[in-house]
């Protein structure tokens, strides 16, 4: 089925409740556990569990060229399959542009409570989830009071713009999208883990760790998943104690608040 941990990966409280995940796909919710129970409320169309929760993926052979990657070795080990769950473009296109220049602490904090200031509430399986915010519920003020400081203008202007996984490179017409942002974009609103995920964080830590950052071209298809995995490894903890665990080959998720763990605090 699926393990526990891909349900956990950068999920708020009301998306993983320590054993099981919940995940939004057009107008469906979804209640999916590693113990093979799934379950749905409906109310119109939307995307299945499985392609949400990417169980037909298959990984084997990005997990076989990890498995001794001074990286990645440790995630292949303990968490072999982990992987993000889908989300709508529009979510997708806000988390990118949320961690443009933001330690991982600010930019999810942000996506955060930007749910808590205008997402619909609704009670299923017995419990409270939060949609992801419309885009007709996103203005100025509610940007700024969620922390999201200058970015808020690209928020803006995506909130007029629609595409599919077809065509979203047009993205890269609106002003405050470039090549790292894309690339979120694509990953977690397409599983496409084929573009190349770089910021100054990533490329300092790929840098220490293969000796020149464009080594991580070498995985191929998979320079997207290996970016957003690197980030898992380490805990996206800020850049200087990411050099040092490199360096000292502590590679495996250790820290309380991480991607893995972030629902226990948000």
């Amino acid at each position: 089925m699926i393990r526990k941990e891909s349900l956990a990966l950068y999920s708020f409280s009301w998306q993983f409740d320590g054993f099981c995940g919940y995940a939004e796909a057009g107008n469906r919710l979804y209640k999916v556990c590693p113990n093979g129970e799934v379950r749905e409320v409906s109310w119109g169309e939307g995307e299945s569990w499985e392609e949400v929760f990417g169980v037909n993926e298959d990984l084997m052979e990005f997990y076989e060229m990890i498995k001794y990657d001074p990286l990645l070795w440790c995630i292949a080990k303990r968490y072999p399959g982990l992987r993000p769950r889908k989300v709508s473009l529009w979510a997708a296109s806000v988390i990118a542009v949320a961690q443009q220049n933001a330690s991982f602490k600010q930019a999810w904090k942000s996506i955060y409570k930007l749910h808590v200031l205008v997402s619909k509430r609704v009670k299923v399986f017995d419990r409270e989830y939060l949609l992801f915010p419309k885009k007709g519920d996103v203005n100025e003020n509610v940007l700024k009071k969620a922390g999201f400081g200058y970015r808020y203008k690209t928020i803006l202007r995506l909130r007029s713009i629609n595409v599919d996984c077809n065509n979203v490179d047009e993205l890269k017409e609106v002003k405050g999208i470039g090549d790292y942002s894309l690339g979120l974009i694509k990953l977690f609103g397409c599983r496409d883990y084929s573009a190349l995920i770089l910021d100054r964080w990533l490329k300092a830590v790929f840098e220490e760790a293969y000796g020149e950052w464009e080594k991580v071209k070498e995985f191929g298809r998979w320079k997207g998943l290996v970016s957003l995995l690197t980030t898992v490894a380490l805990d996206a903890v800020p850049l200087r104690k990411a050099i040092a665990r490199v360096r000292e080959g502590k590679v495996c998720p250790i820290e309380d608040f991480s991607p893995l763990t972030m629902w226990k605090h948000l």
